[in-house]
């Protein structure tokens, strides 16, 4: 995320008390391969994001795009949880609240 500053106490309360989800501009990196044009025609034919190994991206010619994107961020009290990732006429929603990162 560009400039992404950490809400105050003040600004947290007011974002979770009114249901308003915190704007943010950024990027967003991805690759294409010989099989889809660009990302929509990915999420268009198959519903999801393809992921492919390291191993396979090795073997096969892709090539990496970097798109601009605005990501919205669910009011939190402690920590982000929910992410939605708007870019190229495609919207990602990730929930981090049952993953655990050790």
């Amino acid at each position: 995320m560009d400039e992404f500053k950490s809400p105050d106490k003040k600004s947290k309360k007011k974002h979770i008390k009114s249901g308003e989800w915190y704007e943010y501009t950024g990027k967003v990196e991805f690759y294409i391969s010989d099989d889809y044009s660009d990302i929509y025609e990915i999420f268009k034919k198959s519903k999801r994001a393809a992921f492919i190994t390291k191993k396979a991206m090795g073997e096969r010619p892709v090539k990496r795009i970097v798109r601009n994107a605005t990501i919205r961020v669910k009011p939190y009290k402690r920590k982000p949880q929910v992410y939605n990732i708007f870019f190229d006429k495609v919207g990602v929603g990730i929930n981090f609240g049952k993953w655990q990162f050790l």
